[in-house]
């Protein structure tokens, strides 16, 4: 079994494979206002129906919030204050198999040094993306890191207050035929720009006692990034707090 995955739970052990976040640094009034705002919005998405009224209703828009699913797996995209302890040293990235957890909020953005997008403009197939973890307003993140089960290509939670860099950019690929945008439900494939490799997560990568013993993440699944876009990297937009898409002619803003 590798060294690395012989340690105790988070925060008990400096030298476990998972270290609780802490920031030194002092929250702004913005930064607050930012958290007050991610906070509410979690507990609206945890009880939110949202209906489906018509076609242009499943376009996803930015600035929605969303919960994405693995398809094949049924386990959703999720991040939280724990930092790998191999690799990157960045904020850990899972899969949950609850769909009540509020780690699994995403907020999507425009693309890293893109520009600006309003609320409700839609997101067309092919468009980069980041997807902002709501909790910790980091944003999903991958690099040329080797990933601790798999050893596959490592995706972390990285920047500040949504501000990262290039590898916070993610390709949005439509699988549905002749799709134009990305709409609710259907599936698409996440790409990363930098390096081309695609989302991922197996259910034979799972964190178990047996693997990473005492570990805080042990029921979750690994999320890497793999150099094929086989049938385990599908994902799909299962709930969320969807912004209505707004039109061309449309001048104000569209509110939760």
């Amino acid at each position: 079994m590798m060294a690395f995955l012989k340690h105790l739970e988070a925060g008990s052990n400096p030298n476990s494979k998972f270290h609780r976040q802490r920031s030194n640094t002092p929250a702004t009034s913005e930064m607050r206002r930012n958290m007050m705002l991610s906070t509410a919005a979690g507990w609206l998405l945890l009880t939110l129906v949202t209906p489906v009224l018509s076609l242009e209703d499943d376009i996803m828009t930015f600035g929605s919030v969303v919960k994405l699913q693995h398809v094949p797996s049924k386990y959703f995209l999720h991040s939280h204050q724990i930092s790998w302890g191999s690799g990157s040293g960045q904020q850990s990235v899972t899969a949950h198999g609850s769909a009540d957890d509020r780690g699994g909020l995403w907020v999507v953005a425009e693309g890293d040094n893109d520009p600006f997008k309003e609320g409700g403009s839609p997101v067309a197939c092919g468009t980069a993306i980041r997807l902002g973890h709501m909790e910790t307003s980091k944003n999903l993140h991958s690099h040329f890191f080797s990933s601790p089960l798999s050893n596959q290509q490592e995706v972390s939670c990285f920047g500040d207050g949504g501000r990262g860099d290039s590898g916070d950019n993610w390709e949005v690929v439509c699988m549905a035929p002749g799709a134009k945008f990305w709409r609710r439900g259907d599936e698409v494939r996440f790409k990363h720009k930098d390096t081309g490799r695609f989302l991922q997560t197996e259910a034979k990568h799972r964190f178990t006692q047996k693997n990473c013993p005492n570990c805080p993440i042990v029921g979750q699944q690994e999320v890497f990034c793999h150099q094929t876009g086989g049938a385990e990297t599908v994902w799909k937009a299962v709930q969320g707090i969807f912004i209505h898409p707004r039109s061309d002619e449309d001048s104000g803003h569209d509110e939760l």
